[in-house]
């Protein structure tokens, strides 16, 4: 199952440390989410000997529109600034799990990279070439903040509708 993700970059070698970060929107489509996202990288980590050295962070019903109740993840944001304990990576599912949020994305990312610790993506196909990957980066955050604000629109649209109808109802 794992041959279908993209493989470590070449500076995660067999043996690297590693974290995980998982996150999922919550809702009746996502109710196993980050249970598989965690079986998945598991798997990950056992195909390319990676050693996973502690519990996932785990934020469980959490939009990735913004930090803001994602204590996992700020967790893991703290914990990287004890270079005792720092991993060579973190791996996440998507760039969407890790954020929808455009400027978080870039400002949290940087803040790992330069710690040393490489931000992976399992399914997100990224250039080993860093000027190229630093694009293709970009793209998929700007896309997975897009899709967030899209998500937002058609919920609100959906909701209005439903409180129009429900209206006429009443009142007839």
């Amino acid at each position: 199952m794992t041959d279908q993700y993209a493989p470590p970059p070449p500076k995660l070698k067999a043996g690297a440390l590693v974290w995980a970060y998982l996150r999922d929107s919550g809702g009746p489509a996502q109710e196993q989410s980050v249970d598989q996202q965690e079986q998945e990288i598991i798997a990950y980590c056992k195909r390319y000997n990676l050693v996973l050295i502690r519990q996932p962070f785990r934020d469980v019903a959490r939009s990735g529109g913004s930090v803001v109740g994602r204590d996992q993840f700020m967790t893991m944001i703290g914990q990287s600034e004890d270079e005792s304990s720092r991993p060579d990576a973190v791996l996440i599912w998507n760039f969407a799990r890790f954020s929808r949020d455009y400027n978080d994305f870039v400002y949290y990312k940087a803040t790992l990279n330069k710690r040393g610790i490489i931000v992976h993506s399992l399914t997100d196909q990224i250039p080993v070439d860093d000027f190229a990957g630093r694009i293709v980066e970009t793209v998929i955050s700007l896309a997975n903040e897009e899709k967030r604000r899209q998500t937002s629109r058609d919920v609100k649209r959906g909701l209005k509708s439903l409180v129009v109808c429900w209206l006429s109802f009443a009142t007839n």
